[in-house]
């Protein structure tokens, strides 16, 4: 009898085999590694810098990317590039580290440290350390700045100056001058950079009891409102800065001759065309009258709405003081005891004649 034999456990043993090879080629390939390769693994930047550096970054099989966790580190992927630049570093007493990590499927991940160097101190200095400005000097005075920061700021709360950055120079300006019994103080901060700030003191000085005139301009005009007093006209400054003084005008008695008019001497109110009155300021259209402390250079006004004026005459020569109140036309502000006094002879001019 012909007996057949059938290969069973071949036939079963070849399929093992194959499912068997299969699951070890798919095994292999799970279990093969990305290959992540970046050109450098550390970069430097210094405290100010604006330049970009660039990376080259290879992976294999997959696609990469890149992250950070720091604000002050900027990246950028573009194809096969990253690029990485950092903001300003201000600190100038220690440097700052972080990182960056570029991943690719299952490589092992870069780390990239990225180090960004302290600053470097800024200088700063000023010349003069302080300004002292004169009770009547309204001129500008000049304090030069050198520092090698990008760039300087001046700072000041005070309202009775004005202060103007002009490139390496800051100009200080008192607004007017200084009518009162007290001194006047600022402090202006000064600050470039991460320098330490400085402080520049301006004062303005007090003439003590009176600020002092030594010139005088007089005219008068003989019973101008019908009142039978005469009108005068007087303006007191100082022969060195013309554009700071006052002007009264006021009334006083009509001579009897058009050469003989003089200030009564007394003290002086406010009033409108009485003998010995003075007419307060006031401002109308643009134009001030007629009783005004003026600082033409800085336009600055005060106008006269209160408080004396006295005269008196001795040997042709007039003493001439004031404790005014007044409305500063810049602020608002009421101002009390100004203190003005002139010494010296006064020539007034009939405007009739003129």
């Amino acid at each position: 009898m012909l007996k057949i034999s059938i290969p069973v456990i071949d036939v079963f043993t070849g399929c093992m085999t194959r499912i068997l090879l299969i699951f070890v080629i798919v095994f292999f390939a799970a279990c093969e590694k990305d290959i992540l390769v970046v050109t450098l693994h550390e970069l430097e930047f210094a405290a100010d810098a604006t330049e970009e550096q660039f990376l080259n970054v290879t992976a294999y099989r997959n696609s990469w990317r890149a992250s950070t966790n720091y604000d002050w580190i900027i990246i950028n992927k573009e194809s096969n590039i990253l690029s990485v630049s950092v903001e300003k570093h201000t600190e100038i007493n220690s440097s700052r580290t972080g990182n960056i990590i570029v991943r690719a499927g299952n490589a092992t991940p870069v780390v990239v440290t990225v180090t960004q160097f302290a600053a470097a101190p800024n200088t700063l200095l000023v010349d003069p350390a302080y300004i002292s400005f004169a009770a009547n000097e309204t001129f500008a005075r000049t304090v030069a700045i050198t520092t090698n920061a990008e760039s300087w700021n001046a700072t000041v709360s005070a309202q009775w100056l004005t202060i103007e950055k002009q490139e390496d120079v800051l100009v200080i300006t008192p607004k007017a001058i200084n009518s009162g019994l007290l001194q006047l103080s600022a402090e202006i901060i000064i600050t470039a950079g991460n320098a330490k700030p400085l402080t520049v003191p301006v004062t303005q000085e007090t003439f003590g009891s009176y600020i002092n005139f030594d010139t005088a301009i007089g005219a008068y005009h003989g019973n101008k409102l019908n009142t039978g007093t005469a009108w005068f006209f007087l303006e007191l400054y100082n022969n060195s800065d013309p554009d700071v003084g006052i002007i009264i005008e006021g009334f006083s008695t009509l001579p009897s001759s058009a050469d003989d008019f003089m200030l009564d001497e007394g003290i002086y109110f406010v009033g409108n065309g009485a003998v010995m009155t003075f007419m307060p300021g006031n401002l109308f259209n643009g134009v001030l009258y007629p009783t005004f402390f003026h600082c033409y250079n800085t336009n600055n006004y005060k106008l006269v709405n209160g408080g004396t004026f006295t005269v008196s005459l001795s040997d042709a020569v007039y003493t001439i003081t004031t404790n005014f109140t007044a409305r500063d036309l810049a602020t608002g502000d009421d101002v009390d005891n100004i203190r003005l006094r002139y010494t010296g002879r006064i020539t007034f001019i009939d405007r009739e004649q003129q």
